[in-house]
């Protein structure tokens, strides 16, 4: 939930916007909900698996498996993957913001930056959780920060994000199956 925050935070999402969130894994369902709460957005959802639907329609968010949004004034793109990213500024509005949330790690990745980036004068930025905004550290600390996250995973409807539970002492079996990369866990709760 923190680096749903800290990406709203950075992409500054307005009453009334068309925003559209692109990877719906944790961190995208989380934004994509959290987004939806405000006034007069025109949300789209959008994952390529669409085993995702049932999750995102749970939590209130209008779903798709096709990047068919246009003229977005915000894409916030979480999918981890550079058609995505692709996907993502294809969308975007004349002068609109692209957030990146994935995270890359080491992996080169592939950024069409020719045909409507330039024109429409897009922006792509950044965002990173290990951070609080330079706008909002004089009166953001990361314990505040946390505790705002803390509160709103209270959300009962955000129980949909658990995707399953296995109890401590089965982890040695299930472990590989969950870190695999064709997993298709959210949120898997380990019982103590």
């Amino acid at each position: 939930m923190e680096t749903a925050i800290n990406g709203l935070w950075d992409a500054q999402p307005s009453v009334g916007d068309r925003v559209a969130v692109v990877g719906l894994g944790v961190v995208g369902l989380l934004v994509a909900w959290l987004v939806r709460q405000i006034p007069g957005v025109e949300l789209l959802a959008i994952d390529t698996n669409p085993a995702r639907q049932a999750v995102a329609e749970a939590l209130g968010l209008p779903f798709s498996t096709q990047a068919s949004a246009e003229g977005c004034d915000l894409v916030i793109h979480a999918s981890g993957h550079s058609a995505g990213l692709e996907s993502a500024l294809a969308m975007a509005g004349q002068e609109a913001r692209i957030v990146e949330l994935s995270w890359y790690g080491d992996a080169a990745v592939s950024v069409p930056l020719g045909h409507a980036f330039h024109p429409n004068r897009l922006e792509l930025k950044s965002s990173q959780v290990g951070q609080i905004p330079p706008a909002r550290q004089p009166r953001w600390s990361y314990q505040r920060r946390l505790e705002l996250a803390l509160s709103l995973l209270r959300a009962p409807e955000l129980d949909a994000l658990i995707s399953g539970e296995s109890r401590f002492d089965e982890l040695p079996e299930i472990a590989s199956r969950l870190f695999s990369p064709e997993a298709d866990a959210l949120c898997h709760r380990i019982i103590y």
